[in-house]
């Protein structure tokens, strides 16, 4: 079995290598020093589902069903979808690194890691993933056990555990493809809350956690309650209350936020662009979401948006919208007062199958039938068709 594991692996690698890294030209993808438009090759991936020998029919059976991994718009390899297999059908569970696409799935009383789909190890516990991060041959995990220990492994050993406590971030994460880990100055990142119940009251503490050390957040606001935390560029940012109002810890400095209060709003976190940090708070009135953004430099706004309609941050830190429309038709909309909408006929499957990748959006929609996915970027379909429903979409360097 594991001489047939290592053949395969050798396959998958020549095929990888193999890849045409010129063939995608992506247009529009960025700006240069005057703040044109310019544009630069890059890599495409996609990972897609599409049924067994009939590629043009609509998946309805997971037992006949191929999972595909494309490196620009070329084929690397296809797997069958299977309740016994390795792979996921959540789109969730991929994560992509140097050519190589990570998954993981919990079967048979064992969580699996795979690259390529072909497990590269497993360890006989439960945990929901919250992080995943590749770095040189380490694969970095961070999982929530059913009793809701928090646990760091690094190629399925355990390098870090605490019990009663859990990440801010997790997967979904829209604005860090690692979820709640993340790399810093080369080091390894994650903040975290610790759980603890007092006179039948629920509360907790505030730690950040940096290649093996663990920082007391309280340690720098021991008057506030730290509810986000960043590593930046080697400087430490944390978010944190104080009677209702929010405060920001940048490297001994206190920005003072006054104009919400913390009590009209149900999320709030911190993020890191390329030149800002930005505070987020949102609520949610009758279909409607509130938006507010503050920025270390101190430019503030509210936002009455729909609920379907995701902020995004491009490289000068300026706000970007992407839209989910009724009709299934998606809008963009960007800082220079452009605005784009997808084609009538054609949907967005889910939430990562687009992109924004150098400060615009690329967008997998497939047809109704979900048969076949184009990639659409400013009202232009990139290519040719691709014979298959996308699941996840992203984009290297």
């Amino acid at each position: 079995m594991r001489r047939i594991l290592f053949l395969l692996s050798i396959g998958l690698a020549c095929s990888l290598s193999c890849v045409n890294k010129a063939t995608y030209k992506v247009l529009d993808n960025g700006y240069n020093n005057e703040g044109d438009i310019k544009a630069q090759d890059t890599l495409m991936y996609i990972v897609a589902i599409k049924q067994q020998n009939s590629p043009g029919k609509l998946v309805s059976d997971k037992d006949t069903a191929l999972l595909s991994f494309l490196v620009n718009m070329e084929e690397v390899f296809s797997v069958k979808v299977a309740e016994d297999s390795y792979i996921s059908l959540d789109a969730d569970s991929y994560f992509i690194d140097a050519n190589s696409l990570y998954s993981y799935k919990y079967l048979n009383s064992s969580m699996y890691i795979c690259r390529n789909a072909i497990p590269i190890f497993s360890y006989n516990e439960r945990e929901f993933i919250r992080g995943f991060y590749v770095q040189g041959n380490n694969v970095y995990t961070l999982g929530i056990s059913p009793s809701r220990a928090l646990c760091l492994r690094k190629n399925g050993k355990v390098v870090f555990k605490e019990e009663l406590s859990e990440p801010l971030h997790n997967m979904n994460d829209r604005f860090n493809r690692g979820g709640a880990l993340y790399l810093d100055n080369g080091n390894l990142c994650f903040y975290y809350r610790k759980f603890q119940s007092r006179k039948n009251k629920l509360s907790y503490k505030s730690y950040i956690y940096k290649n093996g050390e663990v920082i007391d957040l309280q340690d720098y606001l021991p008057e506030h309650k730290v509810v986000d935390a960043i590593y930046n560029k080697g400087s430490l940012y944390c978010l944190a209350i104080k009677k209702d109002k929010l405060i920001l810890y940048e490297e001994d400095k206190l920005h003072h936020i006054n104009d919400i209060s913390v009590e009209d709003f149900s999320y709030i976190s911190l993020l890191a662009t390329q030149s800002l940090i930005v505070v987020r708070a949102e609520s949610y009135i009758d279909n409607k979401k509130i938006l507010y953004v503050w920025d270390n430099k101190h430019f503030s706004r509210f936002y009455n948006i729909p609920m379907q309609r995701y902020d995004y941050y491009n490289t000068r830190g300026e706000i970007v919208f992407l839209e989910k429309r009724p009709n299934k038709r998606v809008l963009v909309e960007y800082p220079e007062k452009r605005k784009y909408v997808t084609e009538s006929g054609l949907y967005l499957t889910n939430n990562k199958a687009f992109k924004f990748y150098n400060n615009r959006f690329r967008i997998a929609l497939a047809t109704r039938n979900a048969t076949k996915s184009y990639i659409w970027l400013n009202n232009d379909l990139l290519g040719t068709a691709i014979e298959s429903k996308v699941l996840m979409l992203d984009f290297y360097p």
